[in-house]
């Protein structure tokens, strides 16, 4: 399973798009992707479970931060 923050929005991504995660749980899942790893497992479970097909066609342009808000930033000099 391939996650991605596309345009501010949790996404799976797939071979042939992207299908947005709160879109397809019928809102059990936040479009926030930094939540997803509060509920990863679940999260998890849920996309390896669901026939997912793509919803948008995949632009690399619309990409974000995996991570928009770290609770931690490591760094060395």
């Amino acid at each position: 399973m391939k996650l991605a923050n596309v345009a501010g929005r949790l996404s799976v991504v797939l071979d042939d798009g992207v299908v947005d995660v709160e879109q397809a749980s019928n809102g059990r899942f936040s479009m926030d992707p930094q939540l997803c790893f509060e509920r990863w497992d679940e999260l998890f479970l849920w996309a390896s479970e669901s026939s997912l097909s793509a919803i948008a066609p995949f632009d690399s342009h619309s990409l974000g931060a995996p991570a928009p808000r770290p609770r931690q930033v490591f760094a060395s000099d």
